[in-house]
């Protein structure tokens, strides 16, 4: 049984949004359904599409697990690729959702660059990788 209904988000899926490591779904329910709400408002608002490169991911995923701590990903965090035109939008549109963790990597390589979105609950933050 699923702790979703991922039918609410209508542009992004389940294979998107579960640790890619694990297959596990993010336990983390409200804070998950608040952030995919409002990215899905991001989305809807933008109006183009945005690949999914990082979502929930449970501790034991490489990434987290390699770090010694546990990051916005195992609680609830995004990150996406968004055409380099809309990006503006995008972060606009965020700030104004209340979105408290912002990373963005917008240089090099196309298909490395990305933003990142999260709600912590920590002073907010916004960084460049």
């Amino acid at each position: 049984m699923s702790l979703y209904n991922y039918d609410r988000w209508d542009n992004f899926t389940k294979e998107e949004l579960i640790c890619s490591h694990t297959g596990l779904e993010n336990p983390n329910v409200g804070i998950f359904v608040s952030l995919m709400d409002d990215v899905q408002e991001i989305r809807s608002y933008v109006g183009v599409p945005f690949e999914v490169t990082s979502a929930y991911r449970h501790p034991t995923h490489p990434e987290e697990a390699s770090r010694g701590k546990q990051g916005q990903h195992t609680k609830a965090a995004i990150d996406i690729r968004v055409p380099i035109e809309y990006c503006h939008i995008v972060l606009e549109k965020a700030f104004e959702l209340g979105f408290t963790g912002i990373g963005v990597n917008l240089t090099g390589d196309l298909n490395q660059r990305f933003i990142h979105l999260d709600k912590r609950s920590s002073k907010p933050r916004v960084w460049s990788y």
